[in-house]
């Protein structure tokens, strides 16, 4: 199970486009193959979740569609690393974890996206889970809960200030059981308005 990193490079390019793309345009992006990306976007036309345009351009019919149908493949709770309840604010809990070099991911990224959205939990990514956890024991024992993921898929191009991007953000949160709190980010990224 898991989506493979190639994969999702192309997909990201395909669904965060301004505009349709090539094919030519999608394997330059993604920094895949043509022969990769030709078999994706195959799949994603004969699935009816994207068309070929009369100019030869490729063009998402149903993004909100695929990242569902992704996350079948890439439940968040197999990624868990560690989880800790800690006696601490988000606030200081997030500004601690950017600090150690973690990225803000799903709950805590949208937060940055969303006027309204607020989480009793923090998630972020590490690749050095056990030595951050260890440092927050310290302060367990709280009511704020603490997540922390090892990245399944690179997250180079998908990071800004410390955080998750929308894509990766409502990625995340769709692959985790949570794409209504994504509500924002689909309007955003796609215009999509959920009820």
């Amino acid at each position: 199970m898991g989506i493979p990193p190639q994969t999702y490079a192309i997909l990201r390019e395909f669904l965060t486009a301004p505009a349709p793309s090539t094919q030519l345009e999608l394997s330059k992006q993604s920094k895949s193959s043509p022969s990769q990306v030709s078999r994706i976007i195959n799949k994603l036309i004969a699935t009816g979740y994207a068309e070929r345009q009369q100019d030869g351009r490729y063009r998402v019919l149903a993004a909100p569609a695929i990242l569902t149908h992704l996350a079948f493949q890439r439940p968040m709770s197999k990624l868990t690393s560690n989880t800790l309840m800690i006696r601490a604010t988000p606030h200081e809990a997030k500004e601690a974890l950017v600090r150690e070099g973690c990225t803000l991911a799903m709950d805590s990224a949208l937060e940055t996206y969303s006027a309204y959205f607020r989480s009793d939990r923090v998630c972020a990514y590490t690749t050095e889970a056990p030595r951050i956890m260890e440092g927050l024991r310290s302060s367990a024992g709280g009511l704020l809960k603490v997540q922390l993921y090892e990245p399944d898929l690179p997250l180079e191009g998908d990071v800004e200030g410390g955080h998750t991007t929308r894509f990766r953000t409502l990625f995340d949160l769709v692959c985790d059981g949570r794409a209504y709190a994504g509500k924002d980010l689909f309007e955003q990224l796609w215009g999509v308005h959920l009820a």
